[in-house]
Parts: C-alpha cells; structure tokens; sequence
C-alpha cells in the first residue's frame, strides 16, 4: 500500500513531509514554476537546470497528491502544470531550457514535464488538454528513428536545431516510456525495435 509510506502516514512521514514543505517553500507563487527561488539569471549553470529542477519536483508533488490526496498539496501541483503547459513550444510540442521557449525541444526534457503532467492528469488535478496531447505526440514523432520508429535522438530529426546525432538507448527509452505514460499508439514493430535495441545493452553495460 503506497499510502503507508506516505507523508500523512508510516515509517517516513515526518522525513517525507520536511521534504515536501522544502518544495512548497521555493515554489514561486505567481508563476507556479518549482526550479527554486535561486535558480535566477542567465548562468548556463543555472539556465540549464531550471526546467529539469520543475519538471521532478512538480512530479514529486504530483506522486504525494495522487497517493494521499492530501489538500494541502493540490494548488501547488495545480500551479506547476499551468507553468509546464504554458512553457511547452506550441508548434513542435516539446520542452527546453527557457519559459517560453522557441527552440524545438529535446526529448531528455520531454520525459519529466510528461511525467508531471501524466501523474497530475491520473490524479484528477488537471485535465490534460487535447491539443497538447497532439503537440507532445507530435514531438515523439520528430525524434523517432529506426526503421519502425521505435529508437528515438535527442533532438528533432528535422529543422534548424536538428543535430546530426544518431538515436542513442537512453533517449529511445525514455521516448518509449513516454509514449506508453501518455497511452499514444505503439506498433508491435515499433515495440520490437525499442526493445531489440535495449536488451543489447543492458544497465551498467555502457556510456549512455
């Protein structure tokens, strides 16, 4: 039961709920965004992180929300997705590191915010709007590769951010997973080639 082990409850309540608290006490209140109220200024070090930093602790948020349903935490879960959707480019659909953005997206990115958005949607806070649906299944399209589309870049194949870089095993994971969270359509051929791929490399096995 995963609401035994949760902050209203069990072994790790009090550890759960301090680290909960910290969350909520660095969410910027008028933008929703959970980077951090430090997380400031035009520092690739900085630059680099913020969305990444949103996107996990919205989902940890989320995960506590959906598990205990705990009232306390449903406006700031509420106020990170309007932040996550707002910041989604709206013609590819995908994320990077400004809010807004008009760079294409990467699809390291696109893993946490759909994470966020998935568990907040499962866990009645928002209703994911149709049309961002269509623009995040849109991105996974224009990262797929493979004969079959089941290996995924980093970037979009197309267009003038596309990189020349092959589609990589960390990045076709993530893309698969993302299509399975968001219950978009999986071919058995697709299927096969993500997992032809993964199981030749498994954990601890390489660089990626």
């Amino acid at each position: 039961d995963p609401a035994a082990h949760a902050h209203l409850a069990g072994r790790y309540a009090q550890t759960l709920q301090a680290g909960l608290r910290c969350l909520l006490s660095r969410q910027y209140p008028s933008s929703g965004a959970l980077a951090g109220l430090d997380q400031v200024g035009r520092d690739d070090s900085v630059r680099f992180a913020r969305m990444y930093s949103h996107g996990m602790a919205g989902l940890a948020l989320a995960e506590a929300y959906s598990i205990t349903r705990d009232p306390a935490l449903l406006s700031a879960v509420h106020s990170a997705c309007n932040y996550s959707i707002a910041a989604m480019n709206t013609t590819s659909g995908g994320w990077r590191y400004e809010y807004p953005t008009s760079d294409p997206g990467d699809t390291s990115q696109f893993g946490w915010q759909a994470m966020l958005l998935t568990s907040a949607h499962r866990g009645g806070v928002i209703q994911l709007p149709q049309d961002r649906r269509i623009l995040m299944q849109r991105f996974l399209d224009s990262v797929a590769a493979g004969n079959y589309g089941g290996l995924a870049t980093y970037r979009p194949r197309r267009g003038p951010y596309a990189a020349a870089e092959l589609a990589t095993n960390s990045m076709t994971a993530e893309a698969m997973a993302s299509r399975l969270l968001l219950g978009f359509p999986v071919s058995k051929e697709m299927a096969s080639e993500t997992q032809k791929t993964l199981l030749a490399q498994m954990p601890g096995q390489g660089q990626e």
